[in-house]
């Protein structure tokens, strides 16, 4: 799944260049280092195979999140409405 969303964001133009990550809680898919972290974790969910959740992420520093809050916001918004189009478009199998 997390190659797949790195694809997917990939393929956009806000996140080109989306690379996945291993971690040891799942695969994290990487959509920008600059001018914050902005980041998907993907895992299986109940130690199951077949059953996947995902979340966006950011972190900035504390700095910028005080000077451009709104940016990180949205930022994050943006990633969040393009994830649920995309497991969207996996449930329904496209």
């Amino acid at each position: 799944m997390a190659n797949w969303l790195a694809w997917k964001f990939s393929e956009g133009e806000v996140f080109q260049g989306a690379k996945v990550l291993g971690e040891d809680w799942g695969w994290c898919v990487m959509l920008q280092r600059k001018p914050f972290p902005l980041w998907v974790g993907c895992g299986n969910r109940f130690d199951t195979t077949d059953e996947w959740g995902a979340f966006v992420t950011a972190e900035p520093n504390l700095l910028y999140k005080i000077r451009h809050g709104a940016d990180v916001k949205r930022m994050v918004d943006g990633a969040f409405q393009m994830l649920g189009g995309y497991l969207r478009q996996l449930s329904d199998g496209d």
